[in-house]
């Protein structure tokens, strides 16, 4: 099954213990970012930023994790 859209947990907002907040604010400047998972490389465009207490678009168990670091805010990009 091919990535067809990708959620990652913000660490570009103040107050996050984890993450490089330089690292998020280039990828929404820049509007693509490149990653390899599965062995292969895939191309994500489209940062869109979603604030979301409930932190939906993310694994349950992810969730529990994400809460405990105060993590409100996930970043969907699509694959191409």
């Amino acid at each position: 099954m091919a990535l067809q859209r990708s959620t990652f947990t913000s660490s570009f907002g103040d107050g996050q213990p984890h993450g490089s907040p330089l690292r998020g604010k280039n990828v929404l400047a820049a509007g693509r970012c490149q990653l390899r998972t599965r062995g292969r490389d895939v191309v994500l465009v489209e940062p869109e930023v979603v604030i979301d207490r409930e932190l939906r678009f993310i694994p349950r168990a992810g969730r529990v994790i994400e809460r405990w670091n105060g993590v409100t805010e996930v970043v969907r990009m699509r694959a191409v």
